[in-house]
């Protein structure tokens, strides 16, 4: 067994990108999910190709990894296939807000999964608004 770093810095902060461009503050939770390349969640593309879950019916499969961030208020999603770093949702800013995925408001997330059955629901632990 080998230990290495997927991706992020050193130092902290938030961006989005490449393994080696994002950035992360206190990352305090992790989950891997598979997407479907056919109405995949937040924008997910095709897969990777059968070797990387292609399956009989054709369709083809990603596997990700979500990310919650404690500080940065920020769900990210990492594409195992090419390393890349999208914001799932959140903004950045503290608060409550319910709604779009680029409109919602966290207070501190501490947890995350994936609904292993409908890999499109993510459910995250809001820490200090005490919800789900």
């Amino acid at each position: 067994m080998e230990w290495i770093e997927i991706c992020g810095q050193e130092t902290g902060g938030y961006a989005d990108g490449t393994y080696d461009q994002a950035r992360f503050k206190h990352p305090c939770d992790l989950c891997i999910s598979q997407e479907s390349g056919l109405g995949a969640v937040a924008g997910a593309g095709a897969g990777a190709g059968a070797g990387a879950g292609g399956s009989a019916s054709g369709r083809k499969y990603e596997r990700v990894l979500f990310c919650v961030e404690f500080d940065n208020e920020r769900v990210r999603r990492i594409a195992l296939s090419d390393g890349s770093v999208t914001t799932l949702a959140g903004s950045g800013v503290c608060g409550f807000q319910n709604g779009d995925l680029s409109g919602a408001a966290f207070y501190q997330i501490s947890s995350i999964c994936v609904d292993p059955i409908n890999p499109g629901c993510v459910f995250v632990g809001d820490e200090l608004n005490q919800i789900l």
